[in-house]
């Protein structure tokens, strides 16, 4: 029968070794973009059927970025959502307001580095796109100012 000090070490070596991988395997599934970017979360509690949209919308301006804001010397996390999602009638027809915030953390420090909010109001005729198109252009709005969020403080 092994020491129980021993057992302890070997489970304990084992624990560490699963958790490890199971941490690689979800970091290698959330990278977009840039490699040293991960995207941890992406939501819109008003309506989840939005939800790709908006990981659409970022997954298109990151690859937009500018190549000097590509390679900072440190990993980044985004998590974004949508704050604000809201449907009225207008003299054009239908209105869609969305408000999406967007939180830029440092990684290796667990810092918020900035938080980014874009906003953005479409008007059409009565359709399910407006929606879609409100929450991609607020995203869009949102990481415009990504680049400038990247730059090294003074």
């Amino acid at each position: 029968m092994p020491r129980p000090s021993s057992w302890v070490a070997r489970c304990g070596i084992a624990c560490a070794l699963v958790l490890s991988l199971f941490r690689g395997a979800l970091t290698e599934a959330q990278h977009v973009g840039p490699p040293w970017l991960v995207l941890r979360a992406v939501s819109v509690t008003d309506d989840p059927a939005l939800t790709p949209d908006l990981r659409a919308a970022i997954e298109e301006s990151l690859a937009s970025l500018p190549d000097d804001a590509r390679a900072p010397r440190t990993g980044y996390v985004l998590d974004a959502r949508v704050t604000r999602l809201a449907a009225s009638t207008s003299p054009g027809g239908r209105r869609v307001d969305c408000e999406v915030s967007v939180v830029l953390e440092d990684a290796q420090r667990h810092a918020v580095r900035a938080v980014l909010t874009g906003r953005a109001a479409v008007v059409g005729d009565e359709s399910p796109t407006l929606a879609r198109t409100a929450v991609r252009a607020a995203a869009r709005g949102a990481l415009r100012s990504l680049p400038t969020a990247l730059t090294p403080a003074r």
